[in-house]
């Protein structure tokens, strides 16, 4: 069964529409650190007396933000890419490792494409790295970015000289620092723009590797040689200059554009690779590309102009996919029932109730151990389940055992484990047979009349359900939806006379 919520409040004449009201107007900017898990920065890290680079830009946007605690990614890049994309999981997409990107497809609906479908007055760009496929043009067609500047595969083989393409065309530089030139390209392009709204993706091709010495004006550690054997011998030095001078273009990119005008994501695409990666996530098999945290886990903060009262944190687990539902509200559009995976997290932004708490998110992956095997873990606000090769090896819990050193499995498990494991395992099952399919609900007033709306799938049963409160209330049949396999969207009017309530659908 699944279940949705929303609240609708009544307030003096009119209506306070939680999951209905329209947004628009701000600049969004995703920034995409690449290969930077939770060890890698002073503010998501767990280890108060970890080595770390300076970030003072980034650490402003955590400090005057919201950050999300619980904040999760694909194991490796690419998925994580297709899922803020489309707000889809990797199993809808087939794009789960670097080694299926090219499965990403021209039918998959990004929201690029959502904001042009809405004439929302939006320009968008992507600059730095693509590696979803499609060739010289892949992120135009198949990301419906209408400027696209950057790399198209998964990294820069020298930070220093490598090949760019802008929309299409291949330009070959030289003595331009890959991080550098992308902020410079953004910055001219959101120049261009003058009064329009734009939606600017910026994936950093840092702190990939090459781990490599950066402009010494973008950093402070000037004690590394640059050497091969120096790299060799020190590689977290390395990687912790490459996020600092990370950290000071993103300040120059900031400094750039009116960010009282700019709603601002910051996230990385997945953990540290095991090479540079810091305790306490430095287990063997556990960093990028496994399923564990050190893969997954990953920093999460969403500033600017769209948040109200800054300088919180959630726990909430969230999910990289929920940037799609996130980005299109907060653009002023409508989310499509295309993005099943993805919730917005507008609410916590506005420092409001969020409805699905409680909800499940997805990780997967098709290249786990060098190919030897698959996999897929799910979690919930405390329980996380790791299947690899369709078998359950893992089941933890988190708010006791955040590094997954104590495997439930070993033992009896409680009453509420059981609910837990049933709950995930089923979740799993229903994946494999593509029959996930989470749903939305929203509100609507049209001409004075105030409508809880829902979508649906064919022949498929749905209840919706009001209680006076939430914690602890008794949630009342309002109405019954046996659907015919025609139109996908319900709508029960709310009498003119009902009191605040919460609302909730159930899907059987």
């Amino acid at each position: 069964m699944r279940v949705c919520w929303v609240y609708i409040l009544r307030m003096g004449l009119g209506w306070l529409l939680v999951a209905g009201s329209a947004w628009g107007g701000s600049n969004l900017l995703i920034l995409i650190a690449d290969d930077v898990g939770l060890d890698s920065l002073p503010f998501s890290s767990p280890n108060a007396g970890g080595s770390f680079p300076p970030v003072p830009n980034v650490a402003a946007l955590a400090a005057g933000g919201v950050v999300f605690n619980q904040g999760y990614a694909y194991p490796t890049c690419s998925p994580t890419r297709a899922a803020m994309l489309t707000g889809r999981y990797g199993f809808r997409t087939g794009v789960l490792s670097p080694n299926s990107s090219d499965q990403f497809s021209g039918e998959e609906y990004t929201f690029p494409e959502a904001f042009d479908d809405q004439a929302l007055g939006y320009a968008m760009a992507s600059f730095g790295k693509w590696h979803l496929g499609g060739g010289s043009l892949g992120p135009n067609e198949l990301g419906g970015w209408d400027h696209f500047s950057g790399v198209l595969g998964g990294a820069v083989p020298n930070f220093f000289d490598w090949t760019k393409v802008v929309n299409g065309v291949s330009v070959s530089l030289v003595d331009a620092y890959a991080t550098s030139e992308h902020v410079d390209d953004a910055l001219a392009w959101i120049g261009a723009r003058g009064e329009t709204n734009w939606v600017v993706w910026m994936g950093f091709t840092a702190a990939h590797t090459p781990l490599h010495k950066p402009p010494v004006a973008l950093h402070g550690y000037d004690d590394l040689s640059g050497t091969s054997a120096d790299i060799s011998a020190q590689p977290r030095l390395y990687f912790e200059a490459m996020i600092e001078a990370l950290d000071s273009e993103i300040g120059r990119l900031l400094a750039g554009i009116d960010t009282n005008e700019t709603t601002i994501v910051f996230v990385g695409d997945n953990g540290t690779s095991s090479a540079t990666i810091e305790a306490p996530y430095d287990i063997a098999r556990r960093a990028k590309g496994s399923l564990y945290e050190g893969g997954t886990h990953v920093p999460f903060v969403i500033a600017g102009a769209d948040v109200v009262a800054g300088g919180r944190s959630v726990d909430t687990v969230v999910h990289v996919a929920d940037l799609f539902a996130t980005l299109i509200e907060l653009g002023g559009g409508r989310v499509p029932s295309t993005g099943v995976d993805s919730r917005s997290l507008v609410p916590f932004l506005r420092n409001e109730l969020f409805g699905d708490g409680d909800g499940l998110v997805l990780v997967e992956s098709d290249w786990l151990q060098r190919g030897q095997a698959t996999g897929r873990a799910v979690r919930d606000a405390r329980y996380k389940l790791i299947e690899m090769n369709q078998s359950v090896v893992g089941f933890y819990d988190l708010w006791v055992d955040s590094l997954e050193a104590s495997n439930l499995l070993g033992g009896g498990l409680s009453s509420e484990q059981l609910v837990a494991y049933a709950r995930m395992t089923n979740y799993l099952e229903e994946a494999s047979a593509g029959r996930v399919s989470p749903f939305s609900m929203g509100a609507s007033v049209v001409e004075g009349v105030l409508r809880v709306e829902w979508e649906s799938e064919p022949f498929r049963s749905y209840s919706l359900r009001a209680a006076e409160v939430l914690m602890g209330g008794v949630f009342s049949e309002v109405v019954v939806s046996n659907l015919p396999a025609s139109p996908p969207l319900n709508a029960w009017v709310v009498p003119v006379g009902e009191r605040q309530r919460f609302f909730r659908v159930e899907a059987e």
